[in-house]
């Protein structure tokens, strides 16, 4: 018929006699009988389609920077010219993204329609989207209601990818250090929380023949955060010079970003202490400008005894810093008033200058205020092996 029938109508079809014939001209008698041929059409269609579901869903996190939005209706639709979907960011409701219903960046097939911004949106953030009403309609011409809340369809994308490798921001010794105690560790700081990778290593050479020193498994290190701290199993020769090189790999972040190493022999180095003088009964202590570590021996008389320094092999494995006096004698200096730093192993420190002209002084607990006198304090090893001076 050339115009559509009317929904939810009967009707019923009338054929005139004659209306067809055969090849040899016999007609067709018709239908004349209202009931004969009858039908009903179907009620109109005016329901609206509606969404479903969504990808992302209303209030998603972590969701892909370039990811689609995909909106399935309960039925087929098609675009509508004119009309728009629009995506907002929820922190000052700015526009990121126009999009008419019929753009290529929107592909409909049946009920599931796909829309792909051209960008991608910012990592971290919280977006919104509104969908003009008309914007889609079904074959009824029916026309979905749209989206225009705020909080009906929005998502937080996923924080950004960490593509930032840890780089070294100190290390001890410092590159080109010197008078380093054959003893230290090798601290290497980070700038970010790393661990070890398995099968890479950091590797000490000699820098006068290149010769291999040490190589320490990556994982053999401690690692407290961003801090790793490197302990080889041997003390390293005295007056010497060594570089450290870092395989490529050998930490990595929580993003599985590697360090890069360290492969040149001069981006790391240091030269080790000299080897400690021993000094005998008798013996002239002279500080000199720099670090020198002395060896000594004594005898210990408990009590307020003075403990003097002498010759032979007597340890001091039962000096009592809260009453024992350590006292050194024939002691010179370069410059009387010269001001001094003592560290007495394990690593307590004193600021006050022993060498006042006196030619002895002594660490004495009571007698801090007595000339040459220094007060003992704060040791928690009775094993008092070594002393080192520094002039300041």
């Amino acid at each position: 018929p050339s115009a559509d029938l009317d929904a939810s109508t009967e009707y019923y079809v009338l054929i005139d006699s004659g209306a067809f014939k055969d090849a040899a001209n016999n007609v067709y008698t018709g239908i004349s009988s209202t009931t004969a041929l009858s039908f009903t059409t179907a009620a109109a269609d005016t329901t609206a389609p509606t969404l479903t579901s969504s990808t992302p869903v209303d209030n998603a996190t972590a969701v892909v920077v370039g990811s689609d939005i995909v909106l399935t209706f309960n039925e087929n639709v098609t675009a509508v010219t004119g009309k728009n979907l629009v995506i907002y960011k929820t922190s000052d409701n700015s526009v990121v993204a126009t999009i008419a219903a019929d753009d290529p960046q929107i592909a409909i097939a049946g009920g599931v329609v796909t829309v792909n911004p051209s960008v991608d949106l910012d990592a971290s953030t919280e977006y919104y989207v509104l969908i003009d009403s008309g914007a889609f309609k079904d074959a009824a011409n029916n026309v979905y209601t749209g989206i225009s809340s705020t909080t009906a369809l929005s998502f937080t994308t996923a924080a950004a990818v960490d593509t930032t490798a840890p780089t070294l921001t100190s290390n001890v010794p410092a590159d080109n250090a010197t008078a380093v105690v054959v003893g230290s560790d090798i601290v290497l700081t980070f700038s970010e929380t790393v661990t070890a990778v398995t099968g890479k290593n950091v590797v000490i050479h000699k820098t006068s023949d290149n010769s291999v020193v040490a190589t320490i498994a990556a994982d053999d290190a401690q690692i407290a955060g961003g801090v790793v701290t490197v302990n080889p199993t041997a003390d390293l020769d005295p007056s010497t010079e060594y570089y450290v090189l870092i395989d490529n790999g050998a930490f990595k972040d929580a993003a599985n970003n590697v360090y890069t190493g360290i492969s040149s022999n001069t981006a790391l180095s240091f030269t080790t202490a000299a080897t400690p003088t021993d000094i005998t009964a008798g013996g002239i202590f002279t500080a000199t400008t720099g670090v020198d570590i002395y060896e000594m021996d004594y005898t210990v008389t408990l009590g307020r005894a003075t403990t003097v320094m002498s010759a032979g092999t007597a340890t001091i494995n039962d000096f009592d810093p809260t009453q024992d006096i350590l006292r050194f004698d024939n002691i010179t200096t370069t410059t009387a008033s010269t001001e001094a730093a003592f560290l007495v192993t394990p690593g307590v420190v004193w600021s006050e200058n022993p060498f006042d002209g006196s030619t002895s002084f002594f660490f004495d607990p009571n007698a801090a205020g007595t000339a040459g006198g220094v007060k003992l304090t704060g040791i928690q090893d009775e094993a008092l092996t070594q002393i080192v001076a520094q002039i300041v």
